[in-house]
């Protein structure tokens, strides 16, 4: 399910090999939320206490607009404050603005950039963190 859903959301979509090996680590934490049967998206973090870092999320065109990207972030950061990391990271295509306005809405704000970290398109990558994180 996770490489299908990578190749159908991502231009840089992650292989079946590099989904598999970080779904083998310890540390990371994976969701899926489920609709009517059927997974519509998707959150892949690293939880290594004191920090986390937000590795994928995805949700289906289809289900978009529905919440499912908030809801996932809230079992992130519910998993986070489980396994003791108090400061949280992720990147984002600077371009990307309804990613952006998620991760402000739960508390990330923007601590640097890397430009042209992204290709195909080519864009750059907003770094954002979350500090001292009290659930």
């Amino acid at each position: 399910m996770l490489a299908e859903a990578e190749a159908l959301l991502f231009s840089d979509a992650w292989s079946e090999r590099s989904l598999a090996q970080t779904l083998a680590s310890p540390f990371t934490a994976a969701f899926v939320a489920v609709c009517d049967g059927a997974a519509v998206g998707y959150l892949l973090a690293s939880l290594l206490a004191p920090e986390g870092e937000l590795l994928r999320i995805g949700v289906y065109p289809t289900h978009r607009k529905r919440g499912i990207g908030g809801r996932l972030t809230e079992a992130f950061l519910s998993e986070a404050a489980a396994r003791g990391c108090d400061t949280l990271f992720l990147e984002v295509r600077a371009d990307n603005a309804q990613a952006i306005s998620l991760y402000r809405r739960f508390g990330f704000s923007e601590y640097g950039l890397r430009k042209r970290y992204y290709h195909d398109p080519v864009a750059d990558a907003l770094l954002m963190h979350r500090d001292g994180f009290k659930e």
